[in-house]
């Protein structure tokens, strides 16, 4: 132990955290710098007004990764989870309605260290690699620990569109992000939705690459699912 450095640099904590990632940077970058940076800001920008909103919400930017973190009490974790579902679920809708962009994360509780300079520990461990090698589509997994006591309370079935969670076809829970955009927003930008999501089936389908195909599809098909449940029609 370094004699004299304050505990604020090796404390830890217990948090509830999302961590996520823009899909296809990589290749906006060659193609369009400026249009790929305005994207970007877009979501700092978002993240910044939620971080406004919510004064312990810690926010960091690694590139085109991003982290959202609370740190938990046991009396006020139920209200953090809510608080991290509505930001990111809004962030990915936002992405899909929007910005045509996709998105992928995970969102887990565990411990965290976090101060000016570092974030550390094995709760942004776990939401990386589940992000990183499970998440694989553009959903965001919700780690099931968390959900336990939801999934028991309201016996959400396999396949269900309608609740803020459902369960994919490989058994991850996901945030259904779609769930989370208002009636009046959904209405309004509804064609905007089916463009963006055609438009990337197309730039998909150029590219000739079998994963991005796959990742398109599994969008394509949960839309899908989610209208007929939610709307009583196909978008796509």
């Amino acid at each position: 132990m370094i004699e004299g450095l304050d505990l604020k640099y090796t404390s830890t904590g217990d948090y509830i955290l999302a961590f996520i990632d823009v899909l296809g940077i990589k290749n906006k970058v060659k193609d369009n710098l400026h249009e790929t940076l305005e994207t970007l800001w877009l979501i700092n920008n978002f993240l910044l007004s939620m971080q406004s909103k919510y004064k312990e919400l810690v926010v960091r930017t690694f590139s085109d990764n991003y982290l959202v973190a609370l740190k938990n009490n046991e009396s006020d974790f139920a209200t953090n989870f809510s608080i991290i579902n509505n930001i990111i679920g809004d962030l990915v809708n936002r992405g899909l309605r929007v910005y045509n962009v996709l998105i992928r994360g995970a969102i887990v509780r565990g411990e965290l260290h976090l101060d000016d300079q570092i974030v550390l520990g094995p709760a942004l461990i776990k939401a990386y690699e589940l992000e990183s090698e499970i998440a694989i589509y553009p959903r965001i997994l919700v780690e099931k620990s968390i959900l336990n006591e939801r999934l028991t309370q309201k016996q959400i079935r396999d396949n269900e569109y309608t609740d803020y969670f459902f369960q994919d076809t490989d058994l991850w829970w996901c945030l259904n992000s779609l769930k989370f955009c208002k009636d009046t927003i959904e209405q309004a930008l509804r064609e905007r939705l089916k463009h963006n999501i055609l438009k990337q089936m197309e730039e998909a389908e150029k590219s000739g690459n079998q994963r991005v195909k796959a990742k398109i599809l599994w969008l394509k098909n949960y839309v899908n699912c989610y209208y007929i449940q939610n709307h009583g029609c196909l978008l796509i």
